[in-house]
């Protein structure tokens, strides 16, 4: 597993997530940005460009942030160019390793 560089590039790329009920328990302010399958009352969704959440490289919700956020390992679908361009490293990976 990669170690996480806290570049915020993951966050940064389209996500599509759902949210369940516990998450919008955890934290109120999913909400407001999630929107709801109209086939599956209950059932919501956060799609955007980038995580309205992320601010200077920091998840703002970071304590309440999503299940699938707390599940994520760093790098698991990295786009390689994307980060390296996005943090400067120089090498393959998100985290500059070879």
């Amino acid at each position: 597993m990669k170690e996480c560089q806290q570049c915020g590039n993951c966050c940064r790329q389209s996500i599509i997530e759902d949210v369940f009920d516990l998450d919008l328990l955890r934290e109120p302010k999913l909400k407001a940005v999630a929107t709801e399958f109209k086939d599956e009352p209950g059932r919501y969704m956060l799609a955007a460009g980038g995580c309205p959440f992320l601010q200077d490289n920091q998840c703002s919700i970071y304590p309440t942030r999503p299940n699938m956020c707390v599940a994520y390992e760093p790098g698991q679908f990295c786009n390689e160019e994307f980060c390296n361009e996005e943090s400067g490293a120089s090498g393959p990976g998100c985290d500059g390793s070879q």
